[in-house]
């Protein structure tokens, strides 16, 4: 937990000079409903889905958007 409490609420742009780690390791990260997902547990990532296959490491969707 960081200083300011367990949630950070950000309008506009957060830029990061160097390094940054998101969660603690063990969390999955979906940022923007699957549009790209990490699964900790498995090792997996998404883009365009937020369950990747346990069976491949990457997984890409894509589906059309009018």
């Amino acid at each position: 937990m960081s200083e300011y409490g367990s949630n950070a609420n950000i309008t506009g742009s957060l830029i990061v000079d160097g390094e940054s780690d998101i969660g603690s390791g063990d969390d999955d990260i979906d940022l923007d409903a699957g549009t790209l997902f990490v699964d900790a547990g498995n090792d997996n990532i998404g883009i365009g889905t937020s369950s990747p296959s346990t069976s491949a490491i990457l997984e890409i969707s894509s589906s059309s958007k009018g």
